[in-house]
């Protein structure tokens, strides 16, 4: 059975994901996170958990999620990568684990190394601009969108600039 998304209907393309606590962060702020749920199934590693703790808004509404088994945890087998962040490094981990799952990911340097390693990458940029390409976003909510991304002030310049472009094209 295919789960119900958080939008109230079924996703047309419910697509197995994992995630990294900046993604995951960004996306709340930015108000991306429903669509994300509405497209994707969802599962972090229990090292994400604890980055994202119930302190703060984006931390309380993963863990409500968690403890609803509306995101799903999943332990990797090994760490496969021995940079960046315990979180960023597990995520990608689960990645390599699960080579048809998505990894949402919304930092730099980690996104570059997982293209590099052929793992099917994506950020919150890039998903604005999916949303505004499939008329689900207007042009005025994407904007939004985009400028929420930039003022959060940790998202990569160079991973808006690349959402900036695709959307000006």
């Amino acid at each position: 059975m295919q789960p119900t998304s958080l939008l109230g209907r079924r996703a047309a393309r419910w697509r197995d994901a994992t995630f990294d606590t900046s993604f995951w962060v960004n996306a709340y702020r930015a108000g991306l996170l429903p669509y994300v749920l509405a497209r994707f199934a969802l599962h972090y590693a229990p090292e994400v958990a604890v980055e994202l703790p119930d302190t703060n808004p984006p931390g309380r509404h993963f863990q409500s999620l968690a403890r609803t088994g509306m995101i799903i945890e999943i332990i990797t087998g090994a760490q496969h990568i021995h940079e960046f962040g315990v979180g960023e490094r597990a995520a990608i981990s689960v990645a390599i684990e699960h080579p048809g799952w998505v990894l949402l990911l919304d930092d730099y340097r980690p996104y570059t190394v997982a293209v590099n390693r052929g793992i099917n990458v994506t950020c919150s940029p890039p998903r604005a601009v999916t949303l505004y390409d499939e008329q689900v976003f207007s042009e005025e909510q994407f904007l939004e969108a985009l400028a929420r991304l930039y003022a959060i002030g940790t998202v990569s310049p160079r991973l808006l600039d690349e959402a900036w472009k695709r959307y000006r094209s």
